[in-house]
């Protein structure tokens, strides 16, 4: 009796799963009846769906509940349609000459950019093909407004500042928050600050990241899109989608290799052997010295040889990428499967990288409601890397009157005291670049599995699990000629491991209700843990001056370890309603928590709200040229947690304190009210379209508060501590924003026009007053950056140079009263506030062509409206007061002939205006790139219809338009997450690149 209960309960199930089944059948065509093969057809909400034959005919199998399919195709509209028990469904889809169709990628969801009613900023992976980066955030300079890139060096795998609307915070970090497919990635580099040489290249802690990889990039720029990041995304959110295939498609593999050389963009112009010696003659006659009674003071200066270190130091570098993928996928299953391995040897004599990278995204349909995903993405990066000793910059103003290479060939490295007298030490350039080894390996790992579930079709629920592990090896020689190494040679070893985990729960809802309601809201819960370790020693006495390795040293001399971990836990909902699809609303909250901040403020709340307009689809909008308009604004609050993992704790630090006797000394004041940096922010926006979509573009203004900041406020050593973190001060962002793309010609010669362009005002806002004199003190940093309250973040802050007195050839400086110049006037008392570092108006210019089979991409980048202060002018342009090789620039310095200059007379050995931190080193730094630039030919229907072949040259860094007077504009050395920028030394130039390559797609 049971066994025939069951066969009957069996057989109820199956024919009522038969009966809850139908199939929908139709054809996908575009709006003159052109089928559309390839179109693809998804149940809304669930991974089910399938792919129109090349009839553009479609067949799909549905269960009761799921009657709302999306139909879509790459440059056309999409639509949802509810099925309502059809069985046949035709299906016209417009044409979409706009990128205001497409999908973006919002943070735990995506959504129609029709419908978005927050500033999100996209770019697809066209920007990085075919581009010769080392990194992603160096294909992003200049795409989008409000996003700005600087301190790029020419040294590979070096770190990028990357700025958001502007600096908001002082103490804390300013770097935006990076996710790659859900995963946030805890950029946490700790270079060895100890280690003096190499601290001014920080590594990329994101060089893994294959730019080949990445299908699209969405930019988080106001509070209302960043709050769901809650305590992170106070700096904005950078979220990086990568490749996937497509369910029942066809494999697809994409073959690529290109191949060029690097060199440096531009050369520090300097003085030769005979023009140095000539140029010492003169400063030495300035000086009072005379050829009859000082002989050995001058140079016989036809008979000086002539050393160009910058052209021994450096070379014409090569690279060569080659990657592969292959993606698609059958009715259950999509893939997408890559490998990339690029070798360059920089234009630096010690600057190498390789990198090997591969990726597998899979997912896979288990049943008719579940599906699952797994990513994994292994990487290791190794290379050389060059120190600050062996960078143009060091190589330019060493003397240029002596021999290289002595008689047997080899370099020079004990140079006697010249004809002069004048000692120039026991090294030349060339025995650092020889004689110093590096090596650099970064190891990451990411890998992330997700299961989701659709019990029904308006319901998802969706857990994630993802980590990232990244280990970090960096070990050095320097030999015993170099500056580093002398006199007996120095290594060192540093190695750090990374663990990052992340896991996300989220139930999404989705309906639609009489065909004018849309509701989409999320509920979930995110869980992050990051941990770091660090081992640091360094050693010297080699008994052989090739042994490289630390373990050959004879004497240890530093020792450090280290270990810090963090933890955040949120809880995130958001609700996103539409009305007749043109009015829009979007609510969001976050509650987090980090074990960053003190017992008593752990937990904050950051709250957004947005909303949009369709004004073009009113039936009072009557204008046919305007084919699109929709208004939008938001309000929201984000947070900052980037700052040490202990703050809120009092702390000690141990070590040889006395005598070499092991002690400890306070660091730090507990402070358990300490709480989030709040970033508090409204923008408004327009987005817009016209003459039949030939011109898009939008137009934004915003103000962006950052208020309770997270600072370091000094307190008086009596006290036996340097600072204590408290939340005090406030700092305000706020700008204009406007992104347009135009087609100007259309046809088989098409040219399309894209310009983005952001300003922006920052202002100190309030700090704190620590002295009770009722005014926010000041804040100075690096001897030469001012926090003001009323001023931009990080000013100038120095002596104001005032010029030539063209009476004698002093140079002058401002009193503090700025009412008389006076001769090398540096104190503390005169110093003023003579220039920011943050420029005014940032953007990028790209150009397109099209003819045929024939492509041509052209792209400029643009800042306007900053200084830079040039750190080397210490040293190359200094009147001869130390005695190295000067710019030619001082050729110009005052005489009694030349009575009309702004460079003081050359005096040797003596002062004369050649004070460090004054404005006198101080330039506009207002410059347009020539970014990237791009010419391709394709070949269609190779063999079959699907292939072609296109072959390119690409060139990076090509041009550079500006009055500054160093090579690079763009360099700063300053680490990333710091307030202050505009400032370098040491810094190498960026790198120009020109390739050649080849894509095969079949």
């Amino acid at each position: 009796m049971k066994q025939l209960l069951t066969i009957l309960t069996m057989i109820a199930i199956l024919h009522g799963g038969l009966l809850a089944q139908r199939t929908v059948t139709g054809k996908i065509t575009d709006l003159s009846g052109t089928p559309l093969p390839g179109a693809t057809i998804m149940v809304k909400n669930t991974p089910l769906g399938t792919v129109a034959d090349e009839s553009g005919v479609y067949q799909l199998q549905l269960e009761n509940g799921h009657d709302l399919l999306v139909f879509s195709f790459i440059g056309f509209v999409e639509k949802e349609l509810t099925v309502n028990g059809q069985t046949t469904l035709d299906v016209q889809l417009e044409e979409s000459a706009s990128e205001l169709d497409q999908v973006l990628v919002i943070g735990f969801g995506t959504q129609s950019k029709r419908r978005v009613t927050s500033s999100i900023a996209s770019v697809g992976e066209e920007v990085f093909r075919n581009v010769p980066v080392t990194d992603f955030q160096n294909a992003l300079a200049g795409r989008m407004s409000g996003v700005v890139m600087s301190g790029s060096s020419g040294v590979s795998n070096s770190d990028v500042n990357i700025r958001i609307r502007g600096t908001g915070s002082i103490s804390a970090g300013n770097q935006p928050l990076i996710v790659v497919d859900g995963l946030i990635l805890s950029g946490r580099i700790n270079a060895p600050y100890y280690n003096e040489q190499y601290s001014e290249y920080n590594t990329n802690p994101f060089i893994n990241i294959n730019p080949n990889d990445i299908e699209s990039v969405e930019v988080l720029k106001d509070a209302a899109a960043s709050a769901i990041y809650g305590s992170r995304g106070s700096n904005g959110v950078l979220l990086i989608t990568t490749k996937s295939g497509k369910f029942d498609s066809k494999p697809k593999v994409n073959i690529g290799y290109y191949a060029g050389f690097t060199e440096i963009s531009k050369k520090f112009d300097v003085l030769n052997g005979k023009e140095y010696a000539a140029y010492w003659n003169h400063a030495a006659l300035n000086s009072g010295y005379t050829p009859e009674n000082d002989p050995d003071m001058f140079y016989d200066v036809d008979a000086q040889p002539s050393a160009d270190w910058q052209d021994l130091g450096t070379r014409k570098g090569f690279l060569n990428e080659v990657n592969a993928s292959v993606s698609g996928g059958s009715r259950s299953t999509k893939y997408y499967f890559s490998g990339t391995l690029r070798d360059e040897n920089g234009y630096l004599l010690t600057d190498h990288s390789k990198r090997i990278s591969m990726r597998a995204n899979i997912e896979q349909l288990l049943g008719e409601k579940v599906t699952a995903g797994i990513s994994i993405n292994p990487s290791r990066v190794q290379g050389q890397r060059p120190n600050s000793r062996q960078s143009p910059t060091y190589l330019s103003f060493y003397i240029p009157n002596i021999e290289a290479y002595d008689e047997s060939g080899k370099y020079r490295k004990d140079i006697p005291v010249t004809a002069t007298g004048y000692s120039v030490g026991w090294q030349t350039p060339l025995t650092n670049l020889l004689t110093e080894w590096s090596s650099i390996t970064s190891t990451q790992l990411l890998a992330s599995t997700y299961l989701s579930y659709s019990p029904f079709s308006w319901l998802t629920l969706r857990t994630e699990f993802a980590s990232e592990l990244t280990q970090l090896e960096e070990l050095y020689k320097n030999g015993v000629d170099s500056w580093y190494g002398y006199p007996s040679g120095w290594g060192s070893a540093y190695n750090q491991q990374t663990d990052n985990y992340n896991w996300t729960a989220l139930a999404t809802y989705h309906n639609s209700f009489k065909g004018e309601h849309d509701l989409d809201a999320s509920i979930g819960f995110n869980l992050t843990r990051e941990s770091l370790t660090g081992l640091y020693v360094d050693g010297v006495s080699f008994a052989d001056d090739r042994l490289r390795y630390l373990g050959a040293a004879a004497q240890f001399t530093t020792h450090i370890t280290s270990q810090t971990d963090a933890a955040f836990a949120g809880y995130l909902a958001r609700l996103n309603y539409s009305f007749e699809n043109k009015y829009l609303l979007t609510l969001s909250a976050r509650y987090d928590g980090s074990s960053r901040f003190g017992t008593e403020n752990r937990f904050g709340f950051f709250p957004a709200v947005s909303a949009g307009w369709v004004v073009s689809d009113e039936n009072f909008f009557n204008f046919q040229f305007l084919n699109f308009l929709k208004l939008r604004s938001s309000f929201g609050v984000a947070g900052n947690a980037k700052i040490g993992d202990f703050a809120t704790q009092g702390l000690v630090q141990f070590g040889q304190n006395y005598l070499e006797q092991p002690g400890l000394s306070l660091n730090s004041i507990e402070n358990e009210t300490l709480g989030w940096e709040k970033n508090v922010q409204w923008d408004a926006g327009i987005e817009f379209a016209l003459l039949n979509k030939r011109i898009r573009g939008t137009l934004e203004y915003f103000i962006k508060d950052t208020r309770d900041l997270l600072l370091q406020v000094p307190i008086p050593s009596s006290n036996g501590y340097r600072f204590i973190t408290q939340n005090a001060g406030e700092v305000r962002n706020q700008g204009f924003e406007f992104d347009l793309t135009t087609d100007i010609l259309t046809g088989k010669f098409s040219w399309s026009l894209s310009v983005n362009g952001a300003t922006l005002k920052n202002e100190v806002r309030k700090l704190v007053d620590n002295n009770g004199d009722g005014k926010d003190d000041d804040i100075r940093t690096f001897d030469r950056f001012l926090f003001r309250t009323g001023e931009p973040i990080g000013t100038f802050f120095m002596p104001e140079y005032a010029g030539v007195d063209p009476d004698n050839g002093d140079a002058l400086f401002w009193d503090a009263d700025r009412k008389e110049k006076v001769f090398n006037l540096v104190t503390d008392a005169n110093r003023r506030i003579v220039g920011k570092a943050l420029p005014d108006f940032t953007g990028g210019l790209t150009n397109s062509f099209r003819y045929g089979n024939f492509d041509m991409h052209v792209f400029f980048q643009f800042k306007t409206g900053f200084q830079v202060y040039r750190q080397q002018a210490h040293l190359n342009e200094q009147n001869m007061s130390s005695g190295f090789n000067q710019a030619r620039s001082q050729l110009n310095s005052w005489t009694p002939d030349n009575r009309n200059t702004n460079v003081p007379e050359a005096r040797l050995f003596q002062i004369n205006g050649d004070q460090r931190w004054t404005s006198r080193r101080l330039s506009d730094a207002d410059f347009i790139r020539l970014k990237n630039m791009q010419l391709g030919y394709t070949f269609n229907a190779l063999g079959s219809k699907a292939a072609n072949l296109r072959i390119y040259a690409a060139g990076q860094n090509l041009l550079t338009f500006t009055k500054f007077p160093d090579p690079d504009p763009d360099a700063s050395e300053i680490g990333a997450e710091r307030p202050e920028q505009g400032s370098g030394l040491g810094t190498p130039p960026a790198t120009r690149t020109v390739t050649f390559g080849v894509n095969l797609n079949f």
